[in-house]
């Protein structure tokens, strides 16, 4: 059984050799593959872990495409919070129980700012030691977790968040994919991940887990951090990127209601693909909304 002592220092070690501040996304194999005790425990509190217990759950659908889609998609089956939990499983179903059950991944909310963390000492502590070592106050935890008789390993397909995320495979594997700001934009990171990696995924940065196609278990922890360049007047995300994500919302959905354009982060990343999204979305009032989401020619990761 591990300790409080040892985790934090075991995470101030790893932590201290990771850019958390970094503008552009990057990988780190086996980053904190010395915390594999911690790592283990967490996901075996997820596992036991009460539906009921959590804030927030998802479940999501087979039909969501993380290879390819960008475009709004019906990517969640069902979602649930705490008590009303129990109108989709028993009030005491655990994650592990729900994942099978679901046959498709589920995420959960394991710790919030406000909330508290719902999974026990293990994660509160390891949090608490990266939040010491890191400088970066963790707005929430999440776990996103794939069972072994799942369809699909993909939650959501291609889209943005308005927080900066660390992602730590505590166990298992999964793919996962990050680019840079822009529709089609180039590959910053395409790996599997395995327990003790860590990817770190700047806002605003388009990225991907999961395939439509084939699953392995896991359990991945994500943690949304604090801006650390909004000021003090910024609590949670940064309002700039707040507002991005909306606006991407809405050019989302303009991508499918328009014929010459395609949902596919593939073609998006062709010459022609990506001139047609600057045809049809970039130009007028519906240019002022997307085309911060458009690539030019020659794509820039930044």
């Amino acid at each position: 059984m591990w300790t409080s002592a040892t985790n934090a220092a075991a995470v101030a070690l790893s932590s201290a050799r990771l850019d958390l501040r970094s503008a552009t996304p990057w990988l780190r194999e086996g980053a904190f593959a010395a915390d594999s005790a911690q790592l283990a425990e967490i996901a075996e509190a997820v596992d036991v872990l009460p539906l009921a217990a959590s804030a927030l759950v998802k479940a999501y659908s087979p039909r969501a495409d993380a290879d390819d889609q960008f475009a709004e998609a019906p990517a969640v089956a069902w979602t649930c919070c705490g008590d009303a939990c129990g109108s989709v499983y028993a009030p005491d179903t655990t994650v592990a129980e729900a994942v099978v059950r679901a046959g498709n991944p589920i995420s959960a909310r394991l710790s919030s700012a406000r909330g508290g963390c719902a999974a026990g000492p293990a994660l509160a502590e390891w949090l608490g030691a990266l939040e010491a070592s890191s400088a970066r106050r963790v707005l929430d935890a999440d776990a996103y977790v794939t069972a072994g008789n799942a369809r699909a390993s993909a939650s959501l397909g291609w889209h943005i968040d308005d927080v900066d995320v660390l992602l730590v495979m505590l166990r298992g594997s999964k793919r996962f994919r990050v680019a840079g700001r822009a529709v089609g934009s180039a590959m910053a990171v395409t790996h599997r991940l395995t327990a003790g990696d860590a990817i770190y995924v700047p806002r605003l940065c388009f990225h991907a887990g999961g395939m439509a196609t084939e699953a392995a278990e896991s359990t991945m922890l994500s943690v949304a951090l604090r801006p650390h360049d909004c000021g003090d007047d910024c609590d949670g995300a940064d309002p700039d990127a707040t507002a991005a994500v909306a606006q991407w919302r809405r050019a989302r959905r303009a991508v499918l209601t328009r014929r010459a354009l395609q949902n596919s982060w593939a073609w998006a990343a062709t010459e022609a693909g990506g001139a047609a999204l600057r045809s049809e979305l970039g130009g007028g009032a519906l240019g002022r909304e997307c085309g911060r989401f458009l690539r030019p020619a020659r794509c820039d990761l930044r």
